[in-house]
């Protein structure tokens, strides 16, 4: 294999992966027994710091329950803090079965960047660059939820007021309580958004690359009967290099994008002595069922956090438009109402539109099946391979939380759409009381 002009698209997984071992999430048993101690502490740390923010808020709005403003401020905080915890302890305690999903779902992508097909090397390419966009936002949204318990530092010093609600044993405001606790909500802040980007960006790569691989899955079946169409390899021609690297994502012709050629997925693949419709089909079919499997192991892994991630995203929509409201009405509108709520409307948008795309790709991946020129090659040796091909084509390819949900746009209009009927009967009660 040639030089590949996609040096790595695994680079911010790399260092999501990176921050994971460092906050314990991923340590390595073979390190030295010191370090292994001391990244174990850290990890134990980072859950008692935040667990004893949600305590504190959980507190704070149970002695308030009777008060919507304050329980609702309460509430902003409570939940995405204890998400954030549920995520933490999900990628350490299945951190071996989360090795594995990665290098199942990423492994074909570091064969496939070597592609000699041009339309292959674009659709890569462009996911890298929809992938380093991504990050950068949960980058951006982690540096804005800091900033709600840094930003206002020197009016927090001065009220002592903290930035989240909540109730202590003893008296908070003194010194220097008041500044260990101001600290240790600016650290959980950090802390909890680290553990979500650790969570979510693998995740999104994870729906990015299974729908990459989808595209290309439904180019192979359009030439399973074309045989003039020749078998691509891995060997990138230095035109084709050239073109990559002068890549701008809002230029690429269209014809750049297609893709012209049977894909292989390995190098035996690629070298194939003598072709024909049924092997073509049966490629596509061993890797149809390798998706799914894919997919399948992505949702149980994380589907058990996600199921509790929707009635979480209603509540904190909903609680956050009221929040916003009531700071409007008295017209002190503050940067964590915009954030709080910016994030809330973001964060399932994100899981909507990943899972909506899978959908799509779906849909077309089952056409290019039918549309394979199957009926043309039906004999007794052919039937059973055919008839597997077309009814594992019938198998749904969705992003799931549990068994209840599935993320697509659909979904996201459902939520935005309960969220603000809770929110205009909370409002009304709250106007009704006054």
């Amino acid at each position: 294999m040639k030089k590949s002009p996609i040096i790595t698209h695994r680079a911010t997984l790399d260092y999501t992966l990176y921050l994971a071992k460092l906050l314990g999430l991923f340590e390595v048993n073979e390190e030295p027994l010191s370090k292994y101690v001391v990244v174990t502490l850290f990890r134990i740390f980072n859950w008692i710091i935040v667990a004893f923010i949600i305590v504190a808020t959980a507190a704070d709005f149970c002695m308030n329950i009777d008060e919507f403003q304050k329980v609702s401020y309460s509430l902003n905080y409570m939940f995405p803090f204890l998400m954030s915890e549920f995520k933490s302890m999900s990628i350490y305690l299945q951190r071996d079965k989360f090795r594995r999903l990665i290098n199942d779902i990423h492994a074909p992508i570091l064969m496939l960047k070597y592609s000699s097909d041009l339309g292959v090397l674009t659709t890569i390419r462009s996911a890298i660059t929809l992938q380093n966009f991504d990050y950068s936002m949960f980058v951006g949204a982690t540096i804005a939820i800091v900033g709600i318990g840094v930003l206002p530092m020197k009016t927090v010093l001065h009220t002592r007021e903290l930035p989240v609600r909540g109730s202590f044993p003893f008296d908070a405001t003194q010194f220097p309580i008041f500044e260990i606790i101001l600290i240790s909500q600016c650290y959980a802040f950090f802390i909890a958004c680290t553990w979500s980007n650790i969570f979510e960006t693998p995740l999104m790569g994870f729906i990015r690359w299974i729908n990459v691989q989808s595209i290309i899955l439904q180019s192979n079946y359009r030439h399973c009967d074309d045989l003039t169409t020749s078998r691509a390899n891995f060997s990138v021609s230095q035109q084709n290099y050239n073109i990559i690297q002068a890549y701008q994502f809002f230029k690429v012709p269209e014809e750049q994008k297609e893709i012209r050629s049977f894909v292989p997925f390995t190098l035996e693949e690629a070298n194939v002595a003598v072709d024909s419709f049924l092997l073509r089909f049966q490629t596509c079919v061993i890797h149809h069922r390798r998706l799914i499997n894919n997919l399948n192991n992505c949702n149980s892994f994380f589907g058990f956090v996600l199921f509790g991630q929707i009635p979480s995203s209603v509540l904190l929509f909903c609680v956050g438009l009221f929040t916003l409201a009531v700071s409007l009405h008295n017209n002190r509108v503050t940067f964590a109402d915009v954030v709080i709520l910016g994030c809330a409307m973001a964060h399932l948008f994100y899981y909507c539109i990943y899972g909506n795309q899978l959908i799509i790709e779906n849909e077309k991946l089952l056409i290019s099946i039918y549309e394979c020129g199957w009926e043309n090659h039906l004999s007794r040796k052919s039937m059973r391979l055919v008839l597997n091909g077309l009814t594992q084509g019938l198998t749904p390819m969705k992003m799931t939380a549990g068994a209840f949900f599935i993320f697509s746009m659909q979904t996201y209009l459902s939520v935005i759409k309960n969220s603000y009927s809770y929110f205009a009967i909370l409002i009304n009660t709250v106007s009704d009381d006054e």
